[in-house]
């Protein structure tokens, strides 16, 4: 039973359905914050004395990218359940992927693109609940990870050096991170003989749901037409996308029988090509895809440090992160998922000794993740997660109490 309480701890209200429960994590929460205010001050200097933590390198994070298996499904092997969702989804990870590889320092996927990537995930589980999600859910949360990587940089964290380029204490620069081969201009124009583009006539048009249908398809023929009149610039600029999405949702409203996915995979090959058109544009080579490698699970991260000014309450907490090989057949991208979540709070915790460690976004991602890990495997132990994120909750709450004392 213990491993429900995590559910109710990240918002308020604490749960109704289990007040039991709720009240041993709300005493378990006073008391983690009791003992961190009562305890003594660290001074300014011993502060700042706090061992410095360390991150990856560019080339270290190529290498790790070099071992993902990155999975699109060609239209042709799409299941019949799912096959939007599974485009969709794909189709948000690609958006991710580029802008890895056109930028090494800023955002890789944006808090729009990470709420994008939930609900696409969370329409596939409930469409076909059977389908892989595995190598999305690593690659997914490898951009997240580099996202933090990159915000860790940008706040003055070093960069790990090789074990020989520190032997010499001289700086060594990283390798730029190899870019991937995009299709060619001759691919691409097969993948679009391959599609159907659905283009309904007057007389067919069913007696509900004919004005949304029309709209949809002609915006649909105008990204088809900008399209074929230019082999570079952007097909469906984002005021177009925001058109189609509208015209969808209005099919799907007042005709929900209609057969949607000759759409759906139109619109996936135009955002395909406009993700492409982008690649080449930035210097990505264009040729022929070379096979994906066979996945090789990555090496684990290297722990980040813990500083000075950590209270000594979080060394004595045991935080709980499976390896792969030790991941549950039900539920283990659920847990993964959770940890990752976990892991943000904790890097935020060591890299500022004042700042917000889980600001109300993250609580929120905290609680859906725990509800998704709880809902696909229910013997799974939250009870480690639970403490973790009670932990944070309370210095955050100290923090902010510490704050105020100073004014």
């Amino acid at each position: 039973m213990k491993k429900h309480v995590l559910l109710p701890l990240l918002f308020s209200g604490f749960g109704a359905n289990h007040p039991a429960q709720a009240q041993g994590a709300l005493i378990n929460l006073i008391g983690a914050g009791i003992n961190l205010a009562t305890l003594p001050k660290r001074p300014v200097a011993a502060a700042a004395a706090a061992p410095v933590a360390t991150v990856q390198s560019a080339a270290q994070v190529a290498t790790d990218f070099q071992k993902l298996q990155l999975q699109r499904t060609a239209a042709g092997q799409l299941p019949p359940h799912g096959a939007e969702a599974i485009a969709a989804l794909e189709t948000q990870l690609e958006r991710c992927h580029a802008a890895l590889l056109a930028d090494s320092t800023s955002v890789v996927c944006p808090p729009a693109q990470r709420v994008a990537l939930q609900q696409a995930a969370v329409q596939l589980a409930q469409t076909n609940p059977t389908w892989n999600t595995l190598p999305y859910q690593r690659e997914a949360s490898f951009y997240l990870n580099e996202d933090a990587r990159r915000q860790l940089v940008s706040a003055g964290v070093r960069v790990a050096l090789p074990a020989s380029a520190s032997a010499k204490k001289t700086p060594v620069a990283p390798p730029p991170a190899p870019v991937a081969p995009v299709a060619t201009a001759a691919e691409v124009a097969t993948r679009f003989r391959g599609l159907k583009l659905q283009r309904t006539a007057a007389a067919q048009l069913p007696a509900r749901g004919a004005e949304p249908i029309t709209a949809l398809e002609t915006e649909l023929e105008r990204c088809h037409q900008a399209y074929l009149a230019d082999s570079t610039g952007v097909i469906c600029p984002p005021a177009q996308r925001t058109a189609l999405q509208q015209a969808a949702a209005r099919l799907a409203q007042t005709t929900p029988g209609w057969n949607a996915l000759p759409y759906q995979r139109e619109a996936a090959f135009y955002l395909d090509e406009d993700t492409r058109r982008h690649l080449v544009s930035t210097g990505a080579p264009v040729g022929k895809r070379v096979p994906p490698p066979a996945p090789v699970r990555p090496p684990a991260p290297v722990p980040l440090a813990t500083p000075a000014w950590v209270p000594a309450t979080f060394r004595q907490l045991k935080r709980q992160r499976t390896p792969d090989e030790q991941l549950p057949k039900r539920g283990a991208e659920q847990v993964k998922a959770l940890e990752a979540e976990l892991e943000r709070c904790h890097a935020a915790l060591v890299t500022d000794s004042t700042g917000v460690v889980c600001p109300p976004a993250q609580r929120t991602a905290l609680q859906q993740a725990a509800v998704r890990v709880a809902q696909a495997n229910p013997s799974w132990s939250l009870e480690p997660y639970q403490r973790e994120t009670a932990f944070y909750l309370a210095e955050d709450i100290r923090r902010q109490q510490a704050a105020k004392s100073a004014k």
